[in-house]
């Protein structure tokens, strides 16, 4: 049993850490988009049910 889970538990972190990657990169797009149009908003990304990135960007009040 333990035989098994020494291959398991390193793939897991192995993906783990490719969509750390990914969410990094979703982060640095946005950040960038944000400054470069002004866009303020919220941003969703969700991905076979699990939530990647949910984050607000821009300013909360224009006035």
């Amino acid at each position: 049993m333990k035989k098994p889970l020494l291959f398991v538990i390193p793939f897991f972190l192995f993906l783990n850490a490719c969509f750390n990657q990914e969410i990094n990169k979703l982060e640095e797009l946005m950040s960038a988009y944000s400054k470069q149009f002004k866009f303020n908003g919220t941003v969703l990304v969700v991905h076979k049910g699990k939530i990647l990135l949910d984050k607000g960007y821009g300013l909360r009040n224009t006035s």
